[in-house]
């Protein structure tokens, strides 16, 4: 799981710095509730977010993590799809509808990390 690589690379560079554990949990999702409508898009509404580089000092580097290219995605009409990890409904769209899919329109696949210079 990408996100748990994420937690260790970073958990590593907080060590090296004096940091103790992170206390974040990664699991499955089991139930997701949707945030009241003043939570929704917060890092489009605060750009510099809550990132855990300004608090600790600990620059988390995105050189070392994969990169996506995106500039395709947003010149012209695309169809982006979402997909999670294993997922089957994901993979049933691909088989049953995409596969044969005859559209002008080009499709894209990303996954939640790849979507870098999107938003």
């Amino acid at each position: 799981m990408l996100s748990k690589k994420v937690k260790n690379n970073y958990q590593n560079l907080l060590n090296q710095k004096g940091f103790g554990p992170i206390k974040t949990d990664i699991k499955k999702l089991t139930n997701f509730y949707l945030a009241e409508d003043y939570h929704q898009d917060y890092l489009k509404k605060n750009p510099n977010g809550y990132c855990p580089d300004n608090s600790t000092g600990v620059v988390f580097s995105k050189k070392t993590e994969k990169s996506t290219d995106n500039k395709d995605l947003v010149i012209g009409k695309k169809i982006l799809i979402l997909e999670a990890e294993g997922c089957p409904y994901c993979f049933k769209l691909r088989q049953d509808v995409l596969n044969d899919y005859q559209g002008s329109i080009e499709i894209f696949f990303r996954k939640s990390d790849e979507l870098d210079g999107l938003i």
